[in-house]
């Protein structure tokens, strides 16, 4: 009789705690206003010189710069799309296709690009390098995050989540996965971060990416050598 299956799960990092707000009450003196000091001038708006700014009034707050992109974005001409793990059939599965490129992009299929991707990238290379006669099931399931997916000035910022799940030995396995895209008219850009999960990411712009590399590059059908661009 066959050993039942386990299951092991590698919980995702970040889980941050609740936390709660306390809440103020103003106080009101029951003697009202202190009286006017002898001898003082009043202090209505009558008394106010012409021009001249009161205390409440705060001067006008700079304009925000936008936060540089987290991605080293290359210029067409530069642009080489290294090798993606493309395997064989092996194990018993076949390799996923990758998605075409939308160019140019606009959000709904950005988000859809870069979760498409991600699966068949996080698929095809577990397939290349770890899969082997052992290998009972492998999936990948992976989602854009609408709350951060970010408009740039020509393009879009993507985080991608999700779960590759892998039975080995009678147990299964469930990675996380996360994946950061950079997707704009002639270039897009893929690259990973050191957190597990983006549960704590506010903006896309205030990451660090690492392992990034060309995925597109608008006039070239070529891939080149397997190579990393930026990485840090």
């Amino acid at each position: 009789m066959d050993s039942p299956v386990r299951r092991r799960r590698l919980l995702r990092a970040g889980m941050a705690a609740l936390a709660t707000a306390g809440a103020g009450c103003n106080r009101n003196t029951a003697d009202g206003p202190s009286p006017e000091p002898s001898g003082s001038e009043p202090r209505g708006p009558e008394s106010r010189k012409p021009g001249a700014r009161t205390d409440t009034e705060s001067p006008a707050a700079p304009t925000a710069t936008p936060p540089e992109l987290p991605f080293d974005v290359p210029s067409r001409e530069d642009c080489v799309v290294p090798r993606r793990p493309r395997p064989t059939p092996g194990a018993g599965f076949q390799p996923r296709e990758y998605p075409q490129y939308a160019s140019p992009p606009d959000a709904t299929s950005a988000a859809a690009y870069a979760a498409a991707y991600e699966e068949a990238y996080r698929f095809n290379s577990y397939l290349d390098s770890e899969a082997n006669a052992d290998t009972r099931q492998l999936t990948v399931d992976a989602d854009a995050e609408d709350r951060i997916t970010e408009e740039t000035t020509d393009g879009f910022l993507v985080g991608v989540e999700g779960e590759l799940s892998v039975m080995q030995d009678g147990i299964i396995e469930d990675n996380p996965v996360v994946g950061v895209y950079y997707l704009g008219p002639g270039v897009g850009l893929r690259g990973e971060i050191r957190e597990p999960t983006l549960y704590e990411v506010e903006t896309l712009r205030s990451i660090t990416v690492e392992r990034s590399r060309a995925l597109y590059c608008q006039g070239s059908r070529d891939e080149g050598p397997e190579s990393d661009r930026g990485s840090t």
